[in-house]
């Protein structure tokens, strides 16, 4: 753990990080098979963070030993895990909880839409007590100009922001509500995206999630 010399200290002293060590170490002392770790990595610093990380791995890798954690950093779970299962109040979702919206649903010309005052989305089905949709990143085609294909949303919207995520572009794009969209490096340069830009979002009214 990475705690030599601590052993005279008190309790109360150990900083964030250093506690969470301690309650690690105490948990693999009756030799577990499944170790339960809530949000393990909150309030404490990323230095802390990243040797915390490295012993979960240790851990799993030496022992054998199953770890199923929480938390609330995306990148970390994705970074440490062999599975990632999202969460949105209570209820196993497909997808990241992004581009998650609140609204009512209508039928209307024997179609039914999610409302809101910003948008409006096709959806395959509404459920009845539902008030959220989610539309998957991964989900989203972007383009400049309408597509024509089958997919019954193509929302207008302006790029407003773009992140480096280093193997793909996350887009931040404001049509209506803001959404999130991710496309490869390739298809970005092809496109010549930048903030400003205008682009289409397009979707399957079967991919949007109801929550």
């Amino acid at each position: 753990m990475g705690l030599e010399g601590f052993q005279k200290n008190r309790a109360r002293k150990l900083s964030g990080g250093e506690a969470q060590r301690v309650a690690i170490a105490r948990a693999l002392s009756i030799d577990p098979e499944v170790i339960f770790l809530d949000e393990f990595s909150a309030n404490i610093d990323s230095r802390y963070r990243e040797m915390i990380e490295k012993i979960i791995r240790d851990i799993n890798e030496h022992f054998k030993t199953t770890i199923i954690f929480t938390t609330h950093y995306m990148d970390q779970a994705y970074r440490l895990s062999d599975n990632v299962i999202h969460l949105y109040q209570g209820k196993i979702v497909e997808t990241e909880v992004k581009n998650l919206f609140h609204g009512t649903f209508e039928k209307q010309d024997n179609e039914i839409f999610f409302l809101n005052e910003k948008i409006k989305v096709s959806v395959k089905k509404a459920k009845e007590g539902a008030e959220n949709i989610l539309v998957p990143v991964t989900a989203i085609t972007i383009s400049k100009n309408p597509l024509a294909s089958s997919m019954r949303n193509c929302i207008k919207g302006k790029v407003s922001q773009i992140i480096d995520k280093n193997d793909s572009i996350l887009l931040k794009v404001l049509a209506g509500e803001l959404f999130e969209v991710s496309i490869t490096k390739k298809s970005f340069n092809k496109m010549g995206l930048g903030p400003g830009t205008e682009v289409y979002l397009n979707f399957k009214s079967t991919a949007v999630e109801i929550l």
